[in-house]
């Protein structure tokens, strides 16, 4: 916003958090990860509201805490799909206008754990490590166009990620702050480290 950049957020519940940001000048739009691989999600809200999609950050994630051999399938599928495929499937929806226009920029926010394992988070490593690779080769196949990615692998932020983490099933929820999540790096200072890589259009 201070380049002169109109936002628009794709989240869950929308409608409830808006007026947090319409100060702003953050338009929200509803948008589910978890169901968004089952349909590749339209640009047209975006398209309406601002004519194309210049950035598109892919930010949404879910992590886990729980043993492989305890954590059931349907546990690693949520994560995958929040974390990688709903990812993909918005990514899709924008990638066509950016070649026609030959200009764009994914930044993914990956984690460190998508460079390696991590014990009790079997789901996330999947997913952060799938992430890179994918738009890795996404940036190799747009070489010619102009579209940019910048993968952001960070370490421990200070967020909520370890209470909303998910357990052995759908729905159960880890609900404690990891000590290396409360001691992590603030978010606003990592916010302003990506926005540099972004506009230096730093690979990773």
């Amino acid at each position: 916003m201070r380049s002169g950049f109109e936002v628009l957020g794709y989240c869950t519940a929308a409608g409830i958090v808006y007026g947090a940001y319409k100060a702003l000048q953050i338009y929200l739009s509803d948008c589910d990860l978890q169901t968004a691989s089952a349909k590749l999600p339209k640009d047209a809200y975006a398209g309406k509201a601002f004519g194309h999609v210049d950035i598109l950050v892919n930010n949404g994630g879910v992590s886990t805490r729980v043993m492989a051999h305890e954590c059931s399938f349907a546990v690693d599928k949520e994560v995958m799909n929040v974390d990688f495929l709903g990812q993909v499937c918005l990514s899709k929806a924008v990638l066509p206008s950016m070649m026609k226009r030959r200009s764009g920029q994914f930044v993914n926010i990956s984690s460190l754990a998508g460079k390696t394992g991590v014990p009790l988070r079997t789901p996330y490593c999947a997913a952060k490590h799938a992430l890179i690779g994918w738009f890795d080769a996404l940036r190799l196949e747009q070489l010619e166009t102009g579209i940019r990615v910048t993968n952001v692998c960070p370490g421990s932020v200070r967020t909520n990620v370890s209470r909303n983490a998910m357990m052995h099933v759908v729905g159960a929820k880890f609900d404690a702050m990891d000590e290396n999540i409360d001691t992590g790096m603030d978010v606003a200072r990592v916010a302003d480290r990506i926005l540099a890589a972004a506009y230096k259009g730093i690979d990773e």
